[in-house]
């Protein structure tokens, strides 16, 4: 056996007993846009993300992720620039990041960019991707939580925007009114909560998600537009 085939077959494969309860509910922002959007459906994925600690899966559906990376890195830059040529304080990243805890669970998050001036704030997020109404509404859940999260920007009243490469989306204060806070909230309490909702498998978003069948054995791997199926009726 090659050395390589040696590395290879020492790799762990995810088991039950990677699986580790947490000590209360976790929530990424980023792991409740979608379901907001109706982009996804399974929300026990979600649900069992929030709950529990296990060895997450590598695969990535095909995406390349470094390449995401370095062009992700590149446009925070190029943004963050521009910011403050126009006068701006700006954070970013790991500056901005946020635990908000309440009874049910703590949600967390990290915008990519807050800009402050006197005359004007924003909470900008950075897409690489084609636009999806997710991202508007993770840098919504950002406009009401950094606010209320983070010490230094206590009782500040937030615009929001989402920064493509060849444009880019202005989301005014006015749209985090109370039927907003209540989605959110509702959905977070939904995600907390001790029952686990139904799993809605589809080849779509399993491809993507980091849970194992071992903790899924209903994740569907293949597509089922690549199965052979064959009709006379045509």
């Amino acid at each position: 056996m090659s050395k390589l085939a040696r590395k290879k077959s020492a790799i762990p494969l995810p088991t039950e007993s990677s699986l580790k309860p947490r000590k209360s509910p976790f929530i990424w922002v980023t792991w409740l846009t979608k379901l907001l959007a109706g982009e996804d459906q399974c929300e026990w994925a979600t649900w069992f993300k929030s709950h529990h600690r296990f060895d997450k899966l590598s695969g990535d559906g095909g995406f390349d992720q470094s390449k995401w990376q370095m062009d992700h890195a590149e446009l925070i830059a190029s943004t963050k620039e521009d910011l403050i040529g126009s006068e701006y304080v700006v954070t970013v990243e790991n500056q901005n990041g946020f635990s908000f805890r309440g009874q049910k669970a703590t949600l967390s998050g990290k915008p990519d960019l807050i800009a402050v001036r006197e005359d004007e704030n924003l909470i900008i997020d950075t897409k690489t991707g084609a636009p999806r109404l997710s991202h508007d509404l993770q840098v919504m859940i950002y406009m009401w939580a950094v606010p209320l999260a983070t010490p230094r920007f206590r009782g500040m009243q937030f615009d929001g925007m989402v920064v493509y490469k060849d444009t880019s989306r202005r989301i005014k204060a006015s749209r985090i009114d109370a039927k907003f806070v209540d989605r959110v909230t509702s959905l977070i309490k939904q995600v907390a909560a001790a029952e686990c909702p139904a799993k809605a498998p589809s080849f779509g978003e399993c491809r993507f998600c980091p849970i194992p069948s071992v903790h899924c054995p209903e994740r569907i791997e293949v597509s089922e537009a690549n199965m052979d199926c064959v009709t006379n009726l045509f």
